[in-house]
């Protein structure tokens, strides 16, 4: 082989060593150019989990509240219930008793008030 030959065969190498390492530098860009994307997408998942656990902690107060509400609503039925047994019904009893007690005098009353309507309208006749 020739020098000539040996030096056009080095370029032909060194042309292709060239364009591989081309290559290889716009597969290196490509590869932080994908590097870049994932730790973009890296953050808005971070971001995006840290809105979710904050959504979370909102939701688990809300349903503490509710809880405490529950039972806050709870204990006043309770309190209702025993107000009602204790002092509304026995007066409500109490009311009903005079009431029944009242229209039997009255009844009473009007029997006595005929029976003497009928004695007056005897004397009349």
């Amino acid at each position: 082989m020739t020098d000539r030959e040996l030096l056009e065969l080095i370029a032909v190498q060194v042309s292709k060593v060239t364009s591989d390492l081309d290559e290889l530098k716009r597969g290196q860009g490509n590869l932080e150019e994908g590097q870049r994307k994932l730790e973009e997408g890296q953050r808005k998942l971070e971001e995006g989990q840290r809105k979710l656990e904050e959504g979370q902690r909102k939701l688990e107060e809300g349903q503490r509240k509710l809880e405490e509400g529950q039972r806050k609503l709870e204990e006043r039925q309770k309190k209702l219930e025993m107000i009602m047994e204790q002092e509304i019904k026995p007066k409500i009893e109490a009311l009903f008793d005079g009431w029944k007690q009242n229209s039997e005098q009255l009844e009473r009353i009007e029997k006595e008030v005929s029976r003497h309507e009928e004695i007056i309208l005897r004397r009349i006749k």
